[in-house]
């Protein structure tokens, strides 16, 4: 989807909850298409993160402060709190200028039902 918009390889992208998606095992695949793809966990040393280690919402935090300041926000699962929150700062403070991208997952599941393999032939 995000090549299918014209993001090139060069797109920086931050993963919120990357933990929670399985970490970088999971993400390899995303990270093979786009090498700047990052987390608060590479961004920020051991040292910085280590204050918010035991506490949950304190990093979920970091995660909303990044969404919030970024160019673009794609909403990955709408009924999540972080996704809400996200999206309406972005759309209050925002006045326009901060696009946040709500894939349509009915539409996008029948394309890939359809699409067994998915090529991108250039970055």
């Amino acid at each position: 989807m995000i090549a299918a918009l014209g993001f090139n390889y060069k797109t920086h992208i931050f993963v919120a909850g990357a933990q929670i998606y399985g970490g970088a095992q999971r993400l390899a695949a995303l990270n093979s298409l786009y090498p700047y793809l990052v987390t608060k966990e590479n961004l920020l040393s051991v040292t910085e993160l280590e204050p918010f280690k035991n506490f949950s919402s304190q990093l979920a935090v970091l995660d909303y402060i990044s969404c919030t300041a970024a160019d673009a926000f794609s909403i990955t699962d709408s009924g999540s709190q972080l996704s809400s929150l996200v999206s309406g700062y972005r759309i209050y403070y925002g006045g326009g200028k901060m696009p946040t991208i709500r894939p349509n997952k009915r539409r996008l599941a029948a394309i890939f039902m359809k699409n067994f393999t998915i090529r991108v032939e250039s970055l």
